[in-house]
Formats: C-alpha cells, structure tokens, sequence
C-alpha cells in the first residue's frame, strides 16, 4: 500500500511538473488599415530582439478589423518580449524607407510607451507565470 501512495505521488507531481505553460492573449491597438498581416514574433532572449529571425514563437495573421486579438497557447513559463508590426502589403518584410525609418506600422511589449525609435529586449520583458493579457500599441 505504502509502494502504491509513493508511486501515485510521484505521478501527481510529474503531471503537474509538466504542465508548467500558459497562454498569451495579444490585443492590438491603433490599427488604421484594415489589410495586411500581422507579424508577431515571440522572443524568450536577447539574441535577434527586435527584428531577426532568431525568435522563439513566429506567427502571421490576417488583419480582419480594427480590433485585433489573437491567442497563443501553451508556451512555457517564462521571460519574453514580444515584437509585431503590420505587413500592409504582404510582402513577409518589415518595409522601411531609405534612411531605414519603419514604414510599416509596428509595436513592441514595453513599459514606457514612445512614439518613435526601437526598444531593448530588457525594456520589453514580462514575466509568463499564467495566463497573460498583453496590449500593443502600433506605432504609425
């Protein structure tokens, strides 16, 4: 009976070991065209942080309104940032002028909202503990 206890114990704990992730809840703001994609990429260290290829959850999703929300599921508890913009023209690059100025809108988890210029991975982090709610503001 003993051996039995200690074997169910031993499930219990790995189970809920294992299920350590959550899910992100991303709401876009100030989206003022309706067309596009949005570029969403997930990054869970420095390396590529804001706009390289290195990041850890990549997604793209049609823009359909103004009130863009989008969920993804079961990412493991951790410290992220994200970085989106809006592939107006849907050509899967982050179009720029040609002094290297976004001509694209784009957005970034951080905590003191600008108008203009980048941020660094340190700015944009949060902690992912449990299901999280986070909102971006696109940058025009």
């Amino acid at each position: 009976m003993k051996l039995f206890l200690i074997i169910i114990g031993f499930s219990f704990i790995s189970v809920f070991g294992i299920s350590q992730t959550a899910s992100i809840t991303i709401k876009v703001s100030n989206i003022e065209n309706v067309k596009g994609e949005m570029i969403i990429a997930i990054f869970n260290s420095a390396t590529g942080f804001p706009d390289g290829d290195t990041y850890f959850i990549g997604k793209k999703v049609a823009v359909k309104s103004k009130e863009f929300k989008y969920v993804i599921n079961d990412i493991p508890f951790g410290t992220y940032a994200i970085a989106i913009y809006q592939d107006l023209d849907k050509n899967g690059e982050f179009d720029k002028n040609w002094i290297g100025i976004p001509s694209e809108p784009y957005g970034f988890t951080y905590k003191n909202v600008g108008e203009t210029g980048s941020v660094d991975f340190n700015e944009a982090t949060f902690e992912l503990k449990g299901d999280k709610v986070v909102s971006i503001k696109l940058i025009d």
